[in-house]
């Protein structure tokens, strides 16, 4: 979830600014994308690796504060029960290597067009 967050967060400009240079006008719409806070490296040493032993996991992958996913601790049970339910019934696959690479779709959730599996 840190290394490819799923969602995106999208906010308003509430008045027209110029930040870093760049104008922005008042009801602009602004991403922030979870995934560039979650590859930060002064918080993940190796930011880019998936380490599922990472000691410091402070991923911001469902957001925080007041604004974070009231449905995050169900989320992870979910993956986490999908997986295990997989692993039981197909504990070997990897990715179809004369499959063509899957594209990508963005906006507010991100995702992959297939994932072509073998096993």
């Amino acid at each position: 979830m840190r290394i490819n967050a799923v969602s995106n967060l999208y906010r308003r400009v509430t008045h027209d600014c110029t930040y870093k240079g760049v104008t922005l006008r008042r009801n602009d719409r602004v991403i922030l994308p979870n995934t560039l806070a979650n590859r930060d490296p002064a918080i993940f040493e190796n930011p880019d690796a998936i380490d599922l032993d990472r000691a410091i996991n402070v991923h911001v992958t469902f957001g925080v504060g007041p604004h974070r996913c009231v449905g995050s601790h169900l989320a992870k049970h979910e993956v986490m029960i999908s997986l295990q339910e997989w692993l039981k019934r197909i504990p070997d696959f990897g990715l179809d290597p004369d499959a063509p690479p899957a594209g990508v779709f963005g906006g507010s959730v991100m995702g992959f067009e297939r994932l072509n599996l073998v096993w």
